[in-house]
């Protein structure tokens, strides 16, 4: 009986995991312009603003690799905008970039 408990247990932790890890998109960037970044948006490609700044008061630095987390919890899609904003303002937007386990280089060429 314990080690039925036991084996319970254990399937509900990684049924629980799998659940989380499924509404959590990681989505690496690294930064390869030369300049810093002040400011990154993200929002699913449904939305018609960008929300929040993943960055909040951090900065990016040129070289720098950086992971954000993007909670995919209420939508049915993985696809995702994302908007950087240099120290000059200058942006940087890629569109239908967020999937599992995506990542971005930043590099000039990229400049809007």
């Amino acid at each position: 009986m314990k080690k039925f408990f036991t084996t319970l247990s254990i399937s509900i932790i990684l049924f629980s995991t799998i659940l989380a890890s499924a509404e959590t998109l990681p989505f690496r960037v690294t930064n390869e312009t030369g300049y810093p970044f002040f400011a990154v948006f993200i929002s699913h490609e449904s939305e018609l603003s960008w929300g929040k700044d993943f960055l909040g008061a951090g900065v990016l630095m040129s070289g720098e690799t950086k992971t954000f987390y993007v909670d995919n919890s209420e939508y049915n899609s993985t696809i995702y905008d994302v908007q950087f904003v240099d120290i000059d303002g200058d942006t940087y937007t890629f569109y239908g970039c967020i999937r599992t386990n995506s990542s971005v280089t930043l590099r000039l060429r990229d400049m809007d």
